[in-house]
């Protein structure tokens, strides 16, 4: 158990405001761990990413990001790797960065992990000069992205069904990528670089990846018929896909995607860059608090 000087960066719209149910238990729990804190609860991204940003200078040594993937993946980009640690309170819908984990994923439970936990160095993934932790991905990823911006209600929510309405409109996308060196172009249905296994609130797109290996799991699903994809989606959730005829896994360090028109890229859940993109990886550049 350490004791830190954290700053709590709560997203006050994750899990409909719930963080208000949990935040005396978190601070009986720092308080009898003699940790020093200050929470804020910024209204936007753009403050989230500043907070992060700015709390190193103000003498933290520790961001706490208490919310979604989204907040997560904010409070990375602004993070000092070298001098800060971070720690999740999973109040999002997906919370898959959390699941690297491997806990349970409970408020209280993550808590308890904070104050016990001691910093476990794990890589971070770069596209295009931005940081990311999950994944980086072109196809069925990157077009859910663009039809959860177009979509309203509660389809825009729920990744499954969204999933689902991307296929009436997906087309595969011809990509030459170059791994480590190797060359393959062909049509994809989706290609994904993982730092992580899961995306889309439990899928176990990357059964295979290591998070501190210094190397990210490449996935690659060739051209297949939409009813095949819908038949496969239980196999996604289970990591079992990755055996399937169309598809081929591979590990490398840097990896190149080109295409015949820039496509948008799904990035830890955004759509922030457009190919052509590098990829490669920081080893072992984030100390993530892990009991």
């Amino acid at each position: 158990m350490q004791k830190r000087n954290a700053i709590i960066i709560i997203n006050p719209t994750a899990g409909k405001g719930n963080f208000r149910d949990i935040l005396p238990l978190l601070e009986e729990k720092m308080n009898a761990a003699g940790w020093r804190y200050e929470i804020a609860i910024p209204q936007n991204r753009d403050e989230t990413r500043q907070a992060a940003k700015s709390s190193f200078e103000k003498g933290f040594d520790t961001i706490v990001a208490a919310g979604g993937d989204g907040t997560v993946h904010d409070i990375v980009k602004g993070i000092n790797l070298e001098k800060q640690s971070l720690g999740i309170i999973p109040l999002g819908s997906g919370n898959d960065i959390f699941r690297m984990l491997k806990i349970k994923i409970d408020p209280v439970a993550a808590i308890d992990n904070l104050i016990n936990g001691d910093d476990w160095k794990i890589d971070v993934g770069i596209i295009n000069g931005k940081r990311f932790l999950n994944t980086a991905g072109i196809g069925i990823d990157s077009e859910t992205l663009i039809v959860r911006r177009e979509t309203k209600g509660f389809v825009k929510r729920n990744y499954v069904l969204l999933f689902l309405k991307t296929l009436s409109r997906l087309k595969p996308v011809h990509i030459r990528i170059t791994a480590d060196g190797t060359v393959i172009d062909d049509e994809f249905m989706w290609v994904i670089a993982c730092n992580n296994n899961y995306i889309g609130g439990g899928m176990l797109i990357a059964p295979n990846a290591i998070h501190d290996d210094g190397l990210l799991d490449l996935i690659l699903i060739r051209k297949m018929s939409k009813f095949k994809m819908v038949y496969c989606i239980p196999s996604i959730f289970k990591g079992s896909f990755v055996n399937m005829r169309e598809v081929t896994e591979i590990r490398a360090s840097e990896i190149t995607f080109e295409t015949d028109t820039p496509c948008e890229m799904g990035v830890d859940g955004d759509l922030p860059v457009k190919t052509p993109a590098t990829i490669s990886i920081l080893p072992r550049a984030l100390s993530l608090i892990k009991s």
